[in-house]
């Protein structure tokens, strides 16, 4: 805008017109956290429906609300983003493949080729965000290139069944079907550490409780006295949990079939995407 007598803008004024483009691009809301759901199927979709069955779902206001990112019929298992991005640059686990978004889940590109489908499980390597892990039904994948090439280690779990990738203080690890792997050399040799007996999906912290999902339920024990786990899902219409997490003072579920819920006053109360089957909650500090 040129004002009477000026030959040139404000300074003011050109800076709110290089910029605006970028704040277009950002979520409406950046402070506090940002929940992610990532939805396998919904048991109440039928064709023809509004109603949007699978994908990546987002919250901002704690799981009250939810917008979808991406595909709108894309079977996805997990998600991760790089951290130093606020939520510009994510990635979604999918049936067929990894997909990646650079503008704040507008748009989406698939990053991976025929050889590596039903990709479970992703993470971010935060401290090097171009190196990415994938565990996949098929064997664990790597990217040290922020996904652009992917490769498939020879070693123990390279065409061994991968259903989620951790990393902890540069150590990654692996759960299989039922054994817990880990590797301090990114993935290149492994080690089995750890039997799996009890079929555990998630686990989360609030203060001094620590939740247990599975497919029993969500089991609430001390963690200065761990004692005899106390069952907590009464009142929940599918004890099969997939997915928990807290965001701020609130524990949020995702059961596999009956979408999310919220613990409340010691009862759970509905928190979005009905009949959804929830398979992974992540949290992210944006």
């Amino acid at each position: 805008m040129m004002f009477p007598h000026d030959r040139n803008p404000p300074i003011a004024g050109v800076l709110l017109a290089l910029l605006f483009p970028l704040l277009a691009m950002m979520p409406a809301r950046l402070a506090g956290q940002t929940l992610y759901a990532t939805v396998l199927g919904n048991q109440k979709y039928v064709v023809g429906s509004s109603t949007l069955h699978s994908g990546l779902f987002r919250s901002s206001d704690t799981g009250r609300t939810w917008e979808h990112l991406g595909p709108e019929n894309l079977k996805t298992y997990s998600m991760d983003a790089i951290d130093s991005s606020r939520g510009r640059i994510l990635y979604i686990a999918a049936g067929n493949g990894v997909h990646r978004s650079t503008d704040f889940g507008r748009t989406w590109k698939i990053i991976t080729g025929w050889r590596m489908t039903e990709v479970m499980d992703l993470a971010v390597d935060q401290r090097d965000p171009r190196t990415i892990y994938a565990a996949t039904a098929f064997g664990f994948w790597r990217s040290t290139d922020g996904g652009t090439t992917w490769e498939n280690p020879a070693g123990l779990l390279a065409e061994r069944y991968v259903r989620a990738v951790k990393i902890h203080d540069g150590e990654i690890a692996a759960t299989g079907s039922d054994t817990l792997y880990r590797s301090n050399d990114r993935g290149t040799t492994w080690r089995a550490t750890a039997r799996i007996t009890d079929r555990q999906y998630d686990t989360a912290v609030i203060g001094r409780w620590r939740y247990t999902a599975g497919v029993k339920g969500i089991a609430k024990t001390s963690t200065d006295n761990p004692g005899q786990p106390v069952d907590i899902t009464d009142d929940l219409p599918n004890r099969v949990v997939h997915a928990i997490a807290t965001v701020g003072d609130a524990l949020i579920a995702g059961t596999f079939g009956d979408g999310l819920f919220r613990l409340k006053g010691g009862s759970w109360k509905p928190s979005g995407l009905p009949g959804s089957q929830i398979w992974r909650l992540v949290v992210k500090p944006w």
